[in-house]
């Protein structure tokens, strides 16, 4: 085994996907991501010096970004969770009081799937896990559970750790089979450092075929068996079941559009390419602008011996020039920034129509104000879409942890059900 092993290996979906979050991601995380991202999404000049840190490191460092892309995100985010996540009256009293701390760390249900809301808007879709602590190694009843605090909770993930799953129809109906999820845990370094570790849990669906119909799975770790030996991945978890759960417990919210369960396009990709369009236009831009402002020294009919002297010039300085030879400044004439300010511009507007909002200065015109329109209500119908997908996932999730938890029925005494949820659209 290795780092290479089977398990860890993402399918081809996830690969494609990847693709298309790789900028995404670097958006999301702002001017310093597309500073480290360096050559990636801002190529060098050819004949540029890469070495010197007044060469291509310099235009660099000057290169701003105008994140047009993580305030459209904002927006409509905004527009959905300006008003509080309701609970509907048929949310069983356990299951609102664990929506108070949804995650086991303090979150609220709100602000849990306010972040799994916003993964859909940069990514396609969000995710999230529903599960239980470990129970201890002796059989528990319901009141012992409720003792020691046990108790079903959320878990979130970003879309990039689903490495690879599995669906098809079981029973007549579409299911998800198997699921591989990547995750990094903290564990200790020493007294004092703290470190990360590797890991992929694999959930399979229950066999129905089996005397025990439940979802088992199994942990993997990428650690070396000695220290200094590589580090391969090896079983930390053998294949255990989630007892009381018959079907995975893992949950999506989309945004983007769905080619198939767990497979969605982020819907802001087109305007992630014309951000980083519009984020290398600038970089050019301010790179004429400081080669127009900054005169270069010209000498003409100088001897070639003399390039060799050290000269100092200024107004504290003195010019000595052999008969003949003349000085002066090369300026540039600056006569391509009105084309390049006008490229931007044309980015920039279109950036505005496909953000949904208008951030940046628009010109007047009645076409122009159709347009805004149209992509208005395309945004508002897209925004709606993704709100009510936000809302099932939402019951989805509760009425696994009313299952998991042993509720049978709402409290409006629907079976199977953990009540419903209100999200703003």
């Amino acid at each position: 085994m290795s780092e290479q092993h089977p398990v860890s290996l993402p399918s081809a979906a996830w690969n494609t996907a990847e693709n298309h979050r790789r900028l995404l991601r670097t958006l999301r995380g702002g001017q310093q991501a597309i500073w480290d991202a360096g050559q990636d999404y801002l190529p060098p000049y050819q004949g540029e010096d890469l070495a010197s840190p007044w060469g291509y490191a310099n235009r660099l460092k000057r290169s701003t970004l105008f994140n047009a892309t993580a305030r459209a995100v904002g927006q409509i985010v905004g527009k959905v969770f300006a008003k509080p996540v309701g609970l509907g009256e048929d949310v069983p009293v356990g299951l609102r009081q664990w929506c108070e701390d949804v995650d086991l760390r303090g979150t609220h249900l709100h602000e849990f799937l306010r972040g799994v809301f916003t993964d859909a808007w940069w990514y396609g879709l969000g995710l999230f896990m529903v599960d239980m602590p470990p129970a201890p190694d002796r059989p528990l009843s319901r009141a012992d559970e409720l003792a020691l605090g046990r108790r079903p909770y959320m878990v979130r993930y970003a879309p990039e750790d689903l490495i690879g799953f599995r669906a098809g129809a079981q029973g007549g109906r579409w299911r998800l089979l198997q699921a591989r999820l990547k995750e990094r845990v903290g564990v200790e370094d020493g007294e004092f450092g703290q470190g990360a570790e590797q890991r992929i849990r694999v959930y399979r669906a229950a066999d129905p075929a089996s005397e025990f119909p439940w979802v088992t799975f199994e942990v993997w770790a990428l650690r070396a068996k000695v220290a200094g030996d590589p580090r391969e991945w090896q079983l930390i978890e053998p294949p255990r079941p989630m007892a009381g759960m018959a079907e995975i417990p893992l949950v999506a919210c989309y945004a983007g559009e769905v080619a198939s369960p767990f497979d969605a396009a982020p819907p802001l990709l087109d305007l992630a390419y014309l951000n980083l369009a519009h984020y290398q236009l600038v970089s050019d831009l301010r790179h004429i602008e400081h080669v127009a402002n900054v005169p270069v020294p010209t000498f003409t009919g100088v001897d070639e011996t003399q390039f060799k002297k050290r000269v100092k010039w200024g107004p504290n300085g003195a010019l000595l020039l052999p008969a003949g030879a003349s000085y002066g400044y090369f300026e540039h004439s600056g006569r391509c920034i009105a084309e390049l300010k006008s490229s931007i511009a044309k980015i920039e507007e279109q950036m505005r129509l496909l953000s949904l909002e208008p951030f940046l200065p628009r010109e007047t015109g009645s076409l122009t104000a159709t347009g805004e329109a149209i992509r208005a209500a395309e945004a508002h119908s897209a925004v709606q879409a993704s709100a009510r997908s936000l809302e099932d996932a939402a019951e989805q999730g509760l009425r696994l942890m009313a299952r998991w938890a042993g509720i049978e029925a709402d409290a409006a005494g629907v079976a199977d059900s953990g009540g419903s949820v209100l999200v703003n659209h």
